[in-house]
């Protein structure tokens, strides 16, 4: 079992029939916090990509990512980079990063005992314990607002 499916199998399948695809929607169906939701978030600079994963109801601060990063100008990838990854922007799952690009995780995250993050679509949630993305990475810092 790669590390990407043993994450998965620690997490809860959460199915609904409204769209979650913001922060606020997905809390909304889910009768959760906002601060319970998570947002998996693609970033570039030039041609390279990162990830950071927070909670829904922070900012994610660019001018710590690019000191954690070491990295100067970073922005959010467009839909059409998103794509690159397999998503849709409102439907990244925490998984989606593996292998693929650096990530980080807000340190505020881990204090939580649950979070629930897309599952890789608007109808589709995944709960889990948030120190179960250290299967996944093992980069956490403060990176929020």
């Amino acid at each position: 079992m790669d590390n990407v499916e043993k994450f998965k199998s620690k997490c809860i399948v959460l199915r609904h029939k409204k769209s979650g695809v913001s922060t606020k929607d997905a809390a909304l169906i889910l009768s959760e916090k906002e601060g319970n939701i998570i947002k998996s978030l693609l970033l570039k600079s030039k041609d390279k990509f990162w990830g950071a994963i927070i909670a829904g109801d922070k900012k994610l601060n660019i001018k710590k990512i690019e000191k954690y990063f070491n990295v100067l100008k970073i922005s959010f990838a467009n839909q059409r980079e998103v794509e690159q990854f397999g998503f849709k922007i409102g439907g990244i799952p925490p998984y989606a990063f593996f292998n693929k690009c650096d990530v980080v995780i807000d340190e505020g995250l881990m204090r939580k005992s649950y979070i629930i993050g897309s599952g890789g679509d608007e109808f589709t949630g995944i709960k889990f314990n948030p120190k179960d993305l250290l299967i996944l990475y093992n980069n956490v810092a403060d990176i929020t607002d």
